[in-house]
């Protein structure tokens, strides 16, 4: 993504946010029944791995680790790409990063190479109208049979029943839509990407829906989830929507916002949301 659009990124890279992405990965995998890997993807035809906005490269970590349990001839290699190189590890051992914009062709050296090029949470990095030119463009990163995993929020699924018992949480999810809406972002993003894979000539193209409201047991850990994205989103949201006029202001309104939301989850408030998993195969 060029100059203009890094702008649009909202979350900071320092060590704080590092953290919370490596929660939320633990949360995102337990959201979906413990698999990293989609399990349509069989794993032992995986060799070369890429991860796209790969963060800190906790996703790549975990699968390096997984894999290991996968009997194989052949050396696997793996390889994480993102924007900005100002969270990969300082120790990355046999993982491999290098800055790459999205928007933009990879090099040569990676094209045609994998066997499964995973994308998680570009959801507030992408503009509606570029997704299926990311699509595409990440295609271009398959071998022939390999797989695109493509994991995002569907953010038209936030609900919330009750919103009179509720007013805080329900505030919260206005915000957050309202921010996707001001910033040019996709309130149905996991929809964008099933049709931009269809449009690459991607085969086999499916998508997976998992609710938070479907695992009452993850009850402690979404709320946990939430309270952490909430932290690091709202502030953002404030000011991009004119409802506060510096930082120091939508820090006090997000504090006041969080412990109304922590007094309405003690009382039995579940905010809903789909996070949608596509999966294409190159043909």
């Amino acid at each position: 993504m060029g100059e203009a659009r890094e702008e649009l990124y909202p979350l900071k890279r320092d060590r704080e946010e590092s953290d919370r992405l490596d929660h939320q990965h633990r949360y995102l995998v337990d959201l979906f029944g413990g698999n990293a890997i989609h399990p349509s993807i069989p794993k032992d035809r995986l060799f070369d791995i890429a991860d796209i906005a790969t963060g800190t490269g906790i996703w790549l970590k975990d699968v390096s680790k997984l894999l290991k349990d996968v009997p194989t001839d052949r050396p696997r290699y793996y390889h994480g790409f993102d924007i900005s190189p100002d969270q990969f590890p300082s120790e990355p051992g046999d993982l491999h990063f290098s800055v790459q914009d999205v928007m933009k062709p990879f090099p040569v050296e990676h094209q045609n190479r994998y066997d499964l090029v995973h994308v998680r949470l570009l959801i507030g990095a992408l503009k509606e109208e570029d997704i299926k030119g990311v699509v595409a463009n990440l295609a271009t990163l398959l071998k022939p049979g390999g797989y695109l995993q493509w994991d995002d929020f569907d953010m038209s699924s936030m609900t919330l029943n009750n919103k009179d018992e509720y007013p805080f949480n329900a505030e919260i999810v206005q915000i957050m839509l309202d921010f996707q809406r001001n910033s040019g972002y996709s309130l149905c993003l996991p929809a964008r990407i099933h049709e931009g894979c269809q449009q690459a000539g991607l085969a086999s193209v499916n998508r997976y829906d998992y609710s938070t409201g479907e695992k009452p047991e993850l009850r402690e850990k979404t709320h946990a989830w939430m309270r952490r994205a909430h932290r690091a989103l709202l502030g953002v949201g404030l000011l991009r929507a004119g409802r506060a006029t510096d930082r120091q202001s939508a820090e006090r309104n997000v504090e006041e916002m969080i412990k109304g939301a922590e007094r309405e989850f003690a009382a039995g408030c579940l905010p809903v949301i789909v996070m949608g998993v596509v999966v294409g195969q190159k043909s």
